[in-house]
């Protein structure tokens, strides 16, 4: 689908009008609004297969090795960017004239889209809308605080810029999913089906998301929601190799970024711990207009300096 407008604005102007509309993080101690503090200092970071029994033998070699990170103090979203929110950005991009995005081949801008499923009925093939998902550029009206999935790394990006924020990085994402003790999950080493959206939780119904903050109990030690289950997320990070790694694989030279946590149609012991890292390309196809979709369970959230 395609965002237009009759107008077109410059891009000196866009960018000028986007300084406008960036809201101002506070210079003080005072945490943004939807926002959670993370502290600075030390935490551990990444897994060496001591969680083996609880996860049921899921751990990638690509978490290795443990590894003691310092970090500078920032903040991230209490919650994931929700249905709504993507709208509300959608809407001022419109606004503003914007038609097109360097990072796509055409004029467009991209909007998550409702996939179907192609089945038969009565012998006759269908398509079946999926729920959870957008169409004619908006999202069905009981879903305003799902998690928006199908946005591809770069608008992804490009959201949190325009809202004074930015993508977190991988190490960010696991220290406010993790706290400092090293837990293997949000809540602690405990492996429980039910108080995160994952594929436990709906093994009738797959894919299927909910209202973000719905599961109470899928919470980190600093009050974030949602980083066991609901939708996997976007990190500003390359897919690399840790530190004190000896592993030499392809993809670590490929531009892949990091995915972190589970979504509701992945297993929370192998997709839903704290140290689980995944890859994916920034996009699934430089056309903006027609084609274009990432996946239906990768969402995002934001982070921002302190």
């Amino acid at each position: 689908m395609k965002i237009s407008n009759k107008k077109r604005l410059t891009a000196p102007l866009v960018a000028i009008v986007f300084m406008l509309v960036i809201p101002v993080l506070s210079l003080s101690k005072e945490t943004p609004s939807g926002m959670v503090y993370i502290s600075a200092g030390e935490f551990i970071m990444g897994n060496d297969g001591s969680d083996l029994v609880v996860t049921k033998g899921n751990e990638s070699v690509d978490e290795a090795p443990r590894h003691v990170v310092n970090l500078k103090a920032f903040y991230i979203d209490k919650y994931e960017v929700t249905n709504k929110q993507y709208k509300a950005f959608l809407n001022t991009l419109q606004r503003l004239g914007v038609k097109r995005f360097s990072h796509y081949n055409d004029d467009g801008v991209p909007v998550p889209d409702r996939w179907v499923i192609e089945t038969e009925v009565d012998g006759k093939s269908t398509d079946i809308p999926i729920p959870d998902r957008w169409s004619l550029e908006t999202y069905p009206p009981d879903e305003a605080d799902y998690p928006v999935v199908d946005v591809d790394w770069y608008m992804a990006s490009k959201y949190c810029s325009v809202n004074g924020k930015r993508l977190p990085a991988e190490e960010e994402w696991e220290k406010a999913a993790r706290g400092t003790d090293g837990r293997i999950f949000p809540w602690g080493n405990v492996y429980k089906i039910g108080v995160s959206n994952n594929q436990e939780s709906w093994e009738i119904n797959l894919e299927h998301m909910v209202d973000v903050g719905r599961m109470k109990e899928d919470v980190s030690p600093y009050g974030v929601h949602d980083m066991a289950g609901n939708a996997m997320e976007w990190t500003s990070s390359l897919y690399r190799p840790y530190p004190g790694s000896n592993l030499d694989r392809d993809i670590f030279k490929l531009e892949k970024y990091v995915l972190r946590g589970g979504a509701s149609n992945t297993y929370l012991y192998e997709f839903g711990r704290t140290t689980a890292r995944h890859f994916r390309g920034p996009t699934d196809n430089r056309d903006a207009h027609a084609d274009w979709h990432t996946d239906m369970n990768i969402g995002f959230r934001c982070a921002a300096d302190e």
